[in-house]
């Protein structure tokens, strides 16, 4: 089935229209994503759905629920859980390292929580041979920040 490319280009391009059509403010708009679906029949799709992003819509919820309610398959592979995750890890990261070494500098939490997930993680494996500060600074040389 073809998209009606004149409506759908009318609302991906000026989302606060649809918005203003219904009565309500423009600045809704940024509660929803605007996008297209098939759905399985013959054929069928409707076009230009705004759907309410899930995040904010649904805070009580799990991401098992969230999965199961809209058959997300890869809600792991998605940038906000992907960041969530990342936050998570420097969390602990940090406490981990405030309580073997106290009080980190500024500088060093900031360039800690500057490092991708995947480093994080070995951060987090190496952090247990650390026997000193020195070490987590020769660390964060050696895998991130060359230069310092």
């Amino acid at each position: 089935m073809k998209t009606d490319s004149l409506f759908y280009n009318i609302f991906l391009t000026l989302t606060e229209t649809f918005f203003e059509l219904i009565g309500l403010p423009a600045t809704v708009n940024n509660q929803y994503q605007f996008t297209s679906r098939e759905v399985k029949q013959l054929s069928f799709r409707l076009d230009g759905i705004f759907y309410p992003k899930l995040v904010y819509k649904l805070p009580s919820k799990s991401r098992e629920e969230i999965e199961a309610m809209f058959g997300l398959e890869d809600f792991k592979q998605t940038r906000f859980y992907q960041e969530a995750k990342a936050e998570g890890e420097a969390s602990l990261i940090l406490r981990l390292l405030k309580r073997k070494f106290g009080q980190l500098s500024p500088s060093n939490e900031t360039l800690i929580n500057q490092l991708s997930l995947t480093q994080l993680e070995d951060l987090g494996e190496a952090l247990l041979d650390f026997q000193q500060e020195q070490d987590l600074l020769d660390w964060l040389t050696r895998n991130k920040f060359p230069n310092t």
